[in-house]
């Protein structure tokens, strides 16, 4: 069976099965993401854009070039590309109300408090991390590492600025004002963590 190949009109064809394979080993290898089976149709879809977008005229020879890249510039990529980063603010809210009502006593006592969260994605719930934490045992003792394989996905998260209505959809009208500072520029109204702009208003 040909190479996944790109048509005149940018189209691309469905993956052949030792295609799938093949990226499906390279990324469990080099950075650990698990592919299962039923996942072709989002792998077409992701690896089309991205070969169309690089200029590629196959999956081997894609996969040849991040093989051969030794920057780590193209794995970078092929990561952005893959992974999915599904997040939201006060995602699975039990779990914060059970660190709130909980643990949040026990953290009380120490001078720091160490947290490392993983698989961050873009970062709404490392941010709401901070918020709960900040709020149950008082700014100035949490210190949070959040860490993901897409450095896509981090750079959004450090510079904490989303759309008004991500962060709306974590708190309720009461205490979003409380935790969430809102941005005005030229260009757009977003918002952030009020943990990440201490002392803005």
């Amino acid at each position: 069976m040909p190479p996944l190949e790109l048509a005149e009109t940018g189209a691309v064809r469905a993956l052949a099965p030792h295609e799938f394979e093949r990226i499906r080993d390279l990324a469990y290898r080099t950075f650990g993401l698990d592919l299962k089976p039923g996942k072709e149709e989002l792998v077409n879809a992701r690896l089309g854009r991205l070969l169309r977008q690089s200029g590629f005229r196959s999956v081997e020879e894609y996969c040849n070039y991040v093989g051969s890249d030794r920057t780590g510039q193209a794995l970078a990529g092929l990561v952005d590309a893959l992974a999915t980063n599904h997040t939201a603010f006060l995602r699975e809210p039990d779990h914060f109300e059970f660190l709130r009502a909980e643990l949040a006593g026990a953290f009380a006592k120490r001078e720091v408090v160490e947290v490392w969260t993983a698989a961050c994605a873009t970062g709404e719930e490392a941010w709401t991390l901070a918020i709960v934490l900040n709020e149950a045992i008082g700014a100035g003792k949490v210190r949070i590492t959040a860490s993901d394989i897409s450095r896509k996905a981090l750079a959004y998260a450090e510079s904490a600025v989303y759309s008004l209505e991500r962060c709306r959809n974590g708190w309720d009208a009461t205490s979003w004002p409380r935790v969430i500072h809102r941005r005005v520029t030229a260009s757009a109204t977003t918002c952030g963590p009020r943990s990440r702009f201490a002392g803005s208003t």
